[in-house]
């Protein structure tokens, strides 16, 4: 990892990496697939962590046939997690609460890059204001190619008026850590669902939460 040599900005994914959201993603297939007829492999699903919509669905057809149903994988996935959201509200990842604090107390500023699209972020709203304790939200419609392409995070940099350079993105899919390899930009992982892939090893930090990533900053601020 190159050094970074200022920390203006901290862009972070969001289902996975500040929520607690990311095994619906896998259920929603394994799951969903079998109500249609479809034995989706978990390993399979796992693969689409973090993916933009399209590529997650393209990598899904390539697997399983042009006629396997993407679409209703998004809507059960949806429901799995507002059922859990009426239940428990939203989860939050360890350290999600002490990073938003650290960060205001520094005053770094933070924003969410997320594959998932406005109208969920609309309806988490309605459960929890963690939305409003960051400077910019980019979502996955707000970007014409999404992860592994690292376009919504240069979309972020560019919002906030923050180089590449002295940014920092934490991520937990290997799609997301590419997409911030591809764009330039100083990476972390924490590892949710999925461990790091071997080609990114020499690339990025590997933390076990969030609270990890707090030491980390405050060794880079010195």
């Amino acid at each position: 990892m190159k050094k970074l040599e200022l920390r203006k900005n901290v862009l972070f994914d969001l289902d996975g990496t500040l929520i607690d959201t990311e095994r619906f993603t896998i259920l929603s297939k394994v799951e969903g697939g079998k109500e249609f007829g479809y034995d989706i492999s978990y390993e399979d699903a796992k693969k689409t962590l973090g993916l933009a919509r399209s590529n997650s669905d393209a990598f899904m057809r390539s697997k399983y046939g042009e006629n396997v149903p993407t679409e209703y994988f998004r809507k059960k996935r949806r429901q799995m997690i507002f059922d859990e959201l009426k239940e428990k509200g939203l989860i939050l990842k360890k350290g999600t609460k002490e990073i938003i604090d650290y960060l205001n107390n520094e005053n770094i500023k933070k924003a969410i890059c997320t594959s998932t699209y406005s109208k969920i972020i609309d309806e988490y709203r309605n459960y929890s204001d963690l939305f409003d304790k960051f400077d910019v939200l980019i979502t996955g419609d707000m970007v014409e190619k999404g992860k592994p392409n690292p376009d919504i995070f240069l979309k972020a940099s560019k919002v906030l008026n923050v180089p590449v350079e002295n940014c920092l993105v934490v991520e937990d899919a290997n799609s997301g850590i590419e997409a911030a390899i591809n764009g330039g930009f100083n990476t972390v992982m924490i590892p949710d669902l999925v461990n790091i892939d071997s080609q990114f090893l020499d690339k990025v930090e590997i933390f076990s939460s969030l609270l990890d990533v707090i030491d980390f900053i405050k060794s880079i601020n010195g």
